[in-house]
């Protein structure tokens, strides 16, 4: 049955005039279905060709605001497709029409760039990196025009509300047709290029052949979010935390420390214990064994202060600042204490000459000493420096520390530049023992008697 009063409909809807709607019918949309045939990124080109036929042969010159809004119709018609709907030109009024405008200029204007998929794959960070591929698939726009996220989507109570729009049309869409097997398949290739030299192929290598993306998340999700990989996981987590210690910069830094907890703190939350920050907080200060008397102040201070006892990064991050300060990374790369530089010694130097209880020479603010920004400051000083003099003073350090180690790279090129060029080129008296210097010998005195 031709439906012309549906497509008049929809077009009144758009804003086309008589003349307009009939050019377009023309066409041929006498139906709703008809509107299926073409996308909204074909409008524009068939308004143009019907702008160069004459109106007395059925032309008609369409502005670019009714195209849009012909586009969006179109749009319309093919979501109502893909969601199982009948395209009822009812269904398709003012409000609609202005919602859908809306969403073809946000997808001009969006972003076209591609996210990068989320290559490191571990066993122990399982859940952490499905939840990063599942947000890498929502970026990305498949055929069925829908995030890809719609081909592994789990299972919902169907009486649930939906969280967003997005979420709803992502479970709208049938997993089924040739879109549905073409998203499919990117999505195996994704799974593949991921998890080709890991464990987990041993898991979804069966659904290479058919390239079924969907069943291979389902055997991943069915394996490492089974109870004995859950508790494997979270073993691991409570073995870092009672193996992590503090004591130096020297032996295991403050940084790879908090590191280690975080990490352990966040596979305990992923696999459904989480810790409170309080715990994580003591945790914190408990595997901390420094004997410092200012850093054991700063930890008494996070103690007795609220704020920083609930709150596991203000914490550390007020540690790490004290730890920076007061003891600095002394260590270089061989395990070994540096020599003091010209400028310490100079420092040093300088300091005992002013004398107990006299002033410091040079540049000063608020009575600490800056002339050296290089040397170590206690906590008491630092506390008086401003944050600009801060800022500088660790710019110094990463510069000091970034030449220290491009010094150390010219110099061991250097080393073995020499140690070749000793190897190719042996010194004169080399021949000069054992055998050679028989032979030496001879020829000189054959030389002699010619």
């Amino acid at each position: 049955m031709v439906d012309r009063n549906g497509v008049a409909a929809v077009l009144r809807v758009c804003g086309c005039s008589v003349e307009q709607r009939n050019a377009l019918v023309g066409e041929g949309f006498a139906q709703m279905r008809d509107f299926l045939m073409i996308q909204p990124k074909d409008v524009a080109g068939m308004c143009t060709n019907l702008a160069r036929i004459p109106t007395n042969r059925g032309g008609s010159k369409i502005g670019a605001v009714t195209m849009k809004k012909v586009e969006a119709l179109i749009m319309w018609c093919h979501d109502r497709k893909r969601e199982g709907l009948e395209l009822d030109a009812h269904a398709f009024n003012g409000q609609t029409l202005e919602d859908y405008v809306m969403r073809g200029q946000l997808e001009e204007a969006g972003d076209t760039n591609t996210p990068d998929a989320p290559k490191d794959f571990k066993v122990l960070k399982w859940v952490s990196w499905a939840r990063k591929f599942e947000t890498y698939l929502w970026q990305i726009v498949g055929k069925n025009k829908v995030p890809l996220i719609y081909v592994i989507r789990r299972d919902r109570d169907p009486n649930l509300p939906y969280n967003s729009e997005e979420e709803r049309k992502v479970y709208a869409v049938a997993q089924r047709g040739d879109a549905f097997r073409f998203d499919n398949a990117r999505v195996w290739n994704e799974l593949q290029a991921i998890m080709a030299d890991t464990p987990a192929w041993t898991w979804i290598s069966k659904y290479e052949n058919r390239k079924d993306g969907r069943g291979a998340m389902k055997a991943l999700r069915d394996h490492y979010d089974g109870p004995g990989e859950v508790e494997k996981r979270i073993s691991h987590a409570k073995r870092e935390l009672e193996s992590a210690h503090y004591r130096s910069e020297k032996v295991f830094t403050f940084e790879r420390y908090v590191t280690k907890l975080s990490e352990a703190f966040q596979i305990l939350e992923d696999n459904g214990i989480p810790k409170v920050e309080r715990e994580k907080v003591d945790l914190l200060l408990e595997k901390m064994s420094v004997d410092n008397t200012e850093i054991t102040a700063a930890i008494a201070n996070v103690r007795m202060n609220p704020n920083k006892r609930n709150n596991f990064l203000l914490a550390a991050n007020e540690l790490s600042e004290y730890i920076s300060v007061v003891m600095p990374l002394a260590a270089s790369e061989s395990g070994k204490k540096p020599a003091r530089t010209v400028s310490e010694v100079r420092h040093v130097k300088k300091k005992a000459k002013t004398g107990n209880g006299s002033k410091p020479k040079g540049k000063t603010e608020n009575g600490v000493d800056i002339s050296d920004m290089e040397r170590s400051f206690t906590h008491q000083e630092w506390r008086s420096l401003s944050q600009e003099t801060r800022s500088k003073i660790q710019a110094k350090r990463k510069a000091k520390k970034e030449k220290r180690a491009i010094n150390k790279v010219v110099t061991s090129k250097e080393t073995d530049e020499s140690q070749d060029e000793s190897v190719q080129k042996p010194s004169g008296n080399g021949g000069q023992f054992g055998s050679g210097a028989y032979s030496s010998e001879r020829k000189r005195k054959s030389g002699r008697s010619e």
